[in-house]
């Protein structure tokens, strides 16, 4: 099974998940000579867009532990900075628009792992706000599509979503790089009300060349169609029906989106 670059026994599938820890268990058996020697842990596919794959490799443990991991600030005019910004803001129609930051990397660049979005939001009009967040691969002006589920291929590198009214984190089952929610208790926001909040993003192992842009978006709805023939039939998540979110930051209280870099060796 591979999760955009993330390979197992049975053949591509999608980023909708992320993978589960690997197995402690050793890959021994018996052969005419004796035992299978012991294979790694996991098996890595790292690919530059849906049908490419540039790099296959053995790996110990998920996330990695060479991990970069980088956090690139919100900023003015839609950038993802990795430099220190002032304060701002931006807004969007939750049914209707999607708030939208981009970086350039200056050199190739592998992100293999999870990645976090942290947000300072308040929403307006909204009953029961859901935001959904999306990373997309831009090259020389446009989207590079990925493998997606149930054979889409028009997909995201990574992506996530959270109802806000359970953005309550699970302490014990968060990691620092892995947060996790308890989905137990209702946390409703009220007009105007701030909130931090962190959304997890599906793994994926990509590789972005110099001149590449990881693109976030973050909307009120699924950002893919649902058509059987050119969406995502049959998953479906309830978007929000209207309102606006403001996204918010400042030098004490930055959104960021946190990417895993793997070190070149």
């Amino acid at each position: 099974m591979l999760w955009n670059g993330i390979a197992g026994p049975s053949g591509p599938r999608s980023t909708a998940r992320k993978p589960s820890a690997p197995s402690s268990r050793s890959s021994t058996g018996t052969c005419a000579n004796g035992t299978f020697p012991r294979r790694p842990r996991l098996r890595l596919e790292i690919r530059d867009r849906l049908d490419h794959v540039v790099q296959v490799r053995d790996e110990r443990e998920w996330p990695l532990a060479r991990t970069d991991w980088r956090r690139l600030r919100l900023g003015e005019g839609g950038a993802l900075s990795d430099a220190e910004g002032g304060a701002g803001s931006v807004t969007s129609d939750l049914r209707r628009e999607a708030a939208v930051f981009d970086h350039r990397f200056d050199e190739d660049t592998e992100l293999s792992g999870p990645m976090t979005l942290r947000l300072r939001v308040a929403t307006t009009g909204a009953e029961d706000p859901r935001l959904f967040a999306g990373i997309e691969k831009w090259s020389h002006g446009a989207p590079v599509p990925f493998e997606g589920s149930y054979g889409y291929g028009r997909d995201l590198v990574a992506q996530g979503r959270l109802r806000l009214a359970l953005r309550e984190l699970d302490p014990v089952l968060s990691t620092p790089h892995q947060p996790e929610h308890t989905f137990r208790t209702l946390q409703p926001v009220r007009d105007g009300e701030e909130a931090d909040v962190l959304i997890a993003l599906s793994s994926s192992a990509t590789l972005f060349r110099a001149g590449d842009e990881p693109r976030l978006t973050v909307a009120g709805r699924y950002q893919r169609p649902r058509n059987p023939f050119f969406g995502r039939f049959p998953t479906h998540y309830q978007p929000t029906t209207s309102g606006k979110a403001t996204i918010l930051w400042s030098p004490g209280n930055a959104s960021t989106l946190e990417i895993p870099v793997i070190p070149k060796t």
